[in-house]
């Protein structure tokens, strides 16, 4: 989902649904009212994604998202099954990527910095697109 602020944050539109199905997921804005939004994709296939918005956020160009990290780190969880809460939590211990941290660069492209890695040994991870 996604909220539009006042300049100052004292109002908020009401969420609306961007058709993604993530969490985490972390917008930078760019110049024209453009959005690049990273997020962990947490169903098959396990992966950090981008995704583009020419309106900034109010539609996602989804067709064309990429795929910046793929890990079956978690394929083995419930995904796309019913569970209960504490299995939900105990899926969520599987999952060893995400939280993505992006920022523009000088020469306009973006970096984006996340952890990865499996149960036994984890790092940052970092990748540089072009727009």
């Amino acid at each position: 989902h996604v909220a539009w602020g006042s300049p100052d944050g004292r109002r908020w539109s009401y969420p609306q649904d961007t058709s993604l199905a993530g969490q985490h997921p972390t917008p930078l804005a760019l110049p024209g009212g453009r959005v690049v939004m990273f997020y962990e994709h947490r169903h098959d296939p396990p992966s950090l994604r981008a995704v583009l918005s020419d309106d900034f956020g109010k539609t996602w160009d989804a067709a064309h998202e990429l795929t910046v990290y793929e890990s079956r780190a978690g394929a083995e969880s419930g995904i796309g099954v019913h569970r209960t809460l504490d299995e939900f939590w105990g899926d969520m211990l599987r999952y060893t990527f995400g939280h993505p941290w992006p920022s523009r660069l000088t020469d306009d492209s973006i970096f984006v910095a996340y952890y990865a890695g499996d149960a036994g040994s984890m790092s940052l991870h970092w990748a540089r697109l072009a727009l």
